[in-house]
Parts: structure tokens; C-alpha cells; sequence
């Protein structure tokens, strides 16, 4: 009886099971999206997950974005409204990036060629005569900005504002994979301004040498609006300025998980940035159960011991 190599009968056990295999077909393609009846190609934002931020809508949602001089609407992917947020409601758009190490395997399989994993987000502020939200969606690579500019010059129009007003600049959250040890004592604080422009709904508090209250921090709209949702949808549950331009953010046991924690710390640093002058010193210290977890800076999410 002659042998049969490794590979012969790995082709003689195999072939029969593939050709039995009720699987073995390939697989159906997933229906592409119904765009909603009489939109526009060009006010039409697919592949867009909606994350987090607005009432009575705790779940994430993968569906369409469509932004209008009459506001901004979020459609599932049958084309059937989810929400609307009317023009009169929003104040302004900003969007930021999360910008991930590649995984271990990754790093592993391809080497120098493992590219970074980035992910956009758009950020929606609104404001009632009752309620303020901070509205966040996921979206396609490299349309957050062109999004973000359309519907800030909607709102410019819709409430009178002078061009420019409303100019967001990009904040590019760089997550890392791998923990970093966790900053040991306040770091040292350079005050270099970096250029930015700020929001016409958010007044500018010079920086100061005395440390300010919450109500302090709060004067500033855009601030009050970014640390109050971030608090609201459960993911910070207090913060205090210790040092120049150096705030305490303690983090909920839901953030140490949820994937919207860093675009929120992304947004709310932005906000503080804005009463801080631009410093570049500017800076988030982390904590969770009083211990601390890692630091927030304009170079973006340093993790320490997160859990």
C-alpha cells in the first residue's frame, strides 16, 4: 500500500466535508441602505452610527445622517426617521478623531506596515429653553470636518451670527493600545498660547494664576454645555481644578468600558482649552475610585491603569 503525503490526505478528508458543507456558498450580501424619499446625494452622510447624547435614545444605532439648512436628521437604513434636531436647537458641530495603536497581531503580522486605526466623530451641541445635549455620531473617515463646517454655517445663518463664528478646530485623540504608567504629580505647565479660534456661544475667561471654582468653569457656555452631558449620560461624575490649567476629571465605572468616554474627554478638553488661553499646558488628570488612571492632553489619551 503506497503512503499518502500530509497534504494528499488533508485534500482527500477535506474536499468531501467542503463539498457537503450547506455553508459553503458565499454569503449574502447585505441590502445597501434606502436613502430617504426626496433628499439629496449631496446633503446625504451614510454609514453614520449614531453613539450617544440624545434623550429617549440609549442605544447605539447604525443608520443615515442627512444635514439641511432646516436642521440635522438621523434615519435608519430603511430610510425611516429615527430623530430630528431642528436648527433653532443647535449651537454648534465639532468633530475629533480617535487615532488607536494597531492591535498586537496586527503589529505582529505586518510590522512597520500596520497602519494606525482611526475613527471620526461628530459632536452636536443643542440647547432648549429646558435642556441642553451633547450629541454624538460616529462617521465616515475624513467627512467629519466637511460636516462639522456645514452645519456650524446653518446655524451662523439661522441665528445671525457673522462668518466664522462658529470655526471648530480638529482634536485628535491618540488612544493607545498598550498601557502607559500613569503620571506621577501635577506636571509642569508651559503657557505658550496655541493657535485656535473659539465659539461665538462660548465666552473666552482669561487664564488665571488662583484656581477657579466649577461655577467659575462654568461661566463659560461651551464648557458648562460639555461637562454637564458628560455627566449626564453617566460617564463623569465630578471634576475640580487642582493647578494652572490643570483640572481632576474622577470617571464613572461605566467609562472605564464605553467606547464614547474619549470622544467625550475630547470634547470637554476642548472646551476647557478655550478658557485656559489655548495653553498648551493645559491638562486632564484621570482618576477612578481615587486612584489615578491617566492624563488628558492636546497630544491626546494617555491610559494608565484602566480597568
Amino acid at each position: 500500500m503506497r503512503l499518502i503525503g500530509t497534504a494528499g490526505l488533508l485534500a482527500l478528508v477535506v474536499a468531501p466535508l467542503v463539498a457537503q458543507a450547506p455553508y459553503g456558498r458565499p454569503p449574502t450580501k447585505q441590502p445597501a441602505a434606502v436613502a430617504p424619499l426626496g433628499v439629496d446625494k449631496n446633503s446625504l452622510y451614510p454609514e453614520t452610527e449614531y453613539i450617544s447624547g440624545h434623550q429617549g435614545f440609549t442605544e447605539k444605532k447604525t443608520g443615515q445622517l442627512v444635514v439641511t439648512a432646516t436642521g440635522v436628521e438621523f434615519f435608519d437604513n430603511k430610510g425611516r426617521q429615527v430623530f430630528a434636531l431642528p436648527i433653532n436647537t443647535l449651537r454648534s458641530a465639532e468633530h475629533t478623531r480617535d487615532v488607536r495603536d494597531p492591535s498586537v497581531g496586527k503589529k505582529l503580522l505586518f510590522g512597520g506596515l500596520a497602519g494606525d486605526r482611526k475613527q471620526d466623530f461628530l459632536t452636536l451641541t443643542t440647547e432648549t429653553e429646558s435642556d441642553a445635549e451633547g450629541v454624538v455620531f460616529k462617521v465616515q473617515q475624513n467627512v467629519a470636518t466637511g460636516i462639522a463646517a456645514k452645519i456650524n454655517f446653518y446655524v451662523r445663518k439661522a441665528h445671525g451670527d457673522t462668518p466664522g463664528a462658529e470655526q471648530k478646530g480638529l482634536v485628535v485623540i491618540a488612544a493607545h493600545s498598550e498601557p502607559i504608567p500613569p503620571p506621577s504629580g501635577t506636571p509642569a505647565v508651559h503657557a505658550d498660547p496655541i493657535s485656535a479660534s473659539d465659539s461665538a456661544s462660548d465666552t473666552a475667561l482669561p487664564a488665571s494664576s488662583t484656581l477657579r471654582s466649577n461655577d467659575e468653569l462654568g461661566q463659560s457656555t461651551g464648557f458648562r454645555l460639555a461637562a454637564g452631558d458628560a455627566r449626564r449620560v453617566g460617564l463623569v461624575t465630578g471634576y475640580r481644578e487642582i493647578g494652572p490649567d490643570t483640572l481632576a476629571v474622577d470617571l464613572s465605572d461605566l467609562a472605564m468600558s464605553s467606547t464614547s468616554t474619549e470622544p467625550q474627554l475630547g470634547r470637554l478638553f476642548a472646551a476647557y482649552v478655550r478658557i485656559t488661553s489655548f495653553s498648551k499646558g493645559s491638562t486632564f488628570l484621570l482618576q477612578h475610585g481615587g486612584q489615578s488612571v491617566g492624563e488628558y492632553r492636546s497630544t491626546g489619551l494617555a491610559r494608565g491603569d484602566w480597568r
